[in-house]
């Protein structure tokens, strides 16, 4: 017997309501983003923070980390997200969830 056998984790699985927007073209202000995620969430507010750090002077690392209300809300914007072909996302390299889960 060299058979593989899979390890299962007894940890609880968190919820997933945070996303990290990367790679974010630096003309893109923090106006912009709301209005992608606006357009993504149908115009409801279901997100409850975006943060977009700033890298030295006025400009931002490339980086949004935005916080949903809860799972669902964050699951239906990402499908969204990654469902806009209107050339509004040119500007950002990836989106997906972020390391830090939770603000």
């Amino acid at each position: 017997g060299g058979e593989m056998t899979e390890l299962r984790t007894t940890q609880t699985r968190h919820p997933i309501t945070t996303l990290a927007l990367r790679g974010i073209c630096k003309a893109y202000t923090l106006e912009r983003i709301f209005d992608i995620l606006d357009a993504a969430c149908e115009d409801e507010r279901k997100y409850d923070f975006v943060h977009l750090p700033k890298s030295g002077g006025q400009t931002h690392g490339g980086l949004a980390i935005v916080n949903f209300l809860d799972e669902k809300s964050c699951g239906q914007c990402l499908q969204k997200l990654l469902a806009m072909s209107d050339g509004s996302l040119s500007g950002i390299k990836s989106i997906g969830q972020s390391y830090i889960q939770g603000f």
